[in-house]
């Protein structure tokens, strides 16, 4: 069942080299994997190499890290993409997101206590006869972190105006109220 509840994914996108030199198939790991766990926990899987429109890719960026009902990181590489956007999503919103790895034995220390979905590489592709149980593995560890974080604050600082929880900075949160609150304030600007 898929919902208009987005799950935003973020990881690296096609073919990546790992340590050891074995290219990772990404886009098959969020096909076969992410996609299809994320969809049967009853959200709408999302990428951001899936906006095809134009405009501000970092403006986009950082509406689906704030507004995704839902984030899904695979720490897999040290793709710094990734790890910016994984830090900016724990600073936005203070729970929601489930963390997944492959090849890794060891985590930095500052993200090693969360708790994580490992998932299984065989040549750099997922391996066939594990992908079944760890697709169920990941839909289950959505569902539960879903049913265990709604309801509590998402970010320090709220947009007074409507009351949602668009904020990064001072600054940040001027541009974000004016954006989230358009509809607003166009109808106050037409009287």
């Amino acid at each position: 069942m898929i919902s208009a509840r987005r799950a935003f994914v973020i990881m690296p996108f096609g073919e990546k080299k790992a340590p050891d030199g074995t290219a990772i198939d990404f886009d098959g790991v969020y096909r076969d994997l992410f996609a299809p766990a994320i969809a049967a926990a009853g959200l709408m899987p999302h990428r951001a190499d899936a906006d095809r429109r134009g405009g501000s890719i970092h403006l986009d960026m950082f509406q689906d890290l704030l507004l995704a009902e839902f984030v899904v990181a695979d720490l897999t590489l040290d793709n710094p993409n990734v790890w910016y956007e994984i830090g900016v999503r724990h600073a936005l919103r203070a729970g929601g997101t489930v963390l997944t790895y492959a090849l890794r034995d060891r985590l930095p220390f500052d993200i090693a206590g969360q708790r994580m979905q490992r998932y299984t590489l065989k040549g750099g592709r997922l391996d066939p006869d594990l992908v079944e149980a760890e697709r169920e593995a990941l839909k289950e560890a959505i569902e539960a972190t879903l049913g265990a974080w709604r309801g509590r604050r998402s970010s320090a600082m709220w947009c007074e105006t409507c009351r949602c929880s668009n904020a990064i900075s001072a600054a940040y949160r001027r541009v974000l109220t004016a954006r989230c609150c358009s509809r607003r304030l166009s109808q106050a600007a037409a009287l």
